[in-house]
């Protein structure tokens, strides 16, 4: 059976210094952030740039850049309203855009991520193509490296 997880996303026209989970809610106002349970959130992904290459004496080496944490789930159609549906789609245009996730679906002092879309279509999918059936599935980058 897999995992359920509880996600919070949030959007903001302008940087949020405060991450916490409730005041960056007040902060955003209530239109702008919503709950999701999703399945098939797997653990973070750890994504890193080296730098690679060769001395003159033949010797190699490899140097990490940066790392970072990929965040991918699914969104099922059970959680996909047209109100939903409305609300991602303001998220995926979003300027600041904001991530939290929980196998509780409580929140209290968790700390919310700044992550990245990577740009692209907006991930829409609908099971065997029916529209009753929409499904989203998800891929966000940590802003800020490890």
């Amino acid at each position: 059976m897999a995992q359920v997880y509880y996600i919070a996303l949030a959007y903001s026209d302008t940087v949020q210094s405060d991450l916490d989970y409730a005041t960056l809610n007040a902060a955003v106002g209530v239109s702008q952030y919503k709950l999701f349970t999703t399945v098939e959130n797997f653990r973070p992904v750890i994504n890193s740039n080296v730098q690679a290459g060769g001395f003159l004496n033949g010797e190699l080496y490899e140097h990490v850049r940066y790392s970072r944490k990929i965040y991918s789930g699914v969104i099922t159609s059970n959680e996909l309203d047209s109100t939903a549906i409305t609300f991602l789609e303001n998220f995926w245009q979003a300027k600041y855009r904001y991530f939290l996730r929980d196998t509780a679906g409580v929140f209290t002092g968790s700390d919310y991520i700044e992550i990245l879309t990577n740009g692209g279509d907006f991930p829409l999918a609908y099971l065997d193509g029916i529209e009753q059936l929409p499904e989203l599935s998800y891929s966000f980058t940590a802003k800020r490296v490890l």
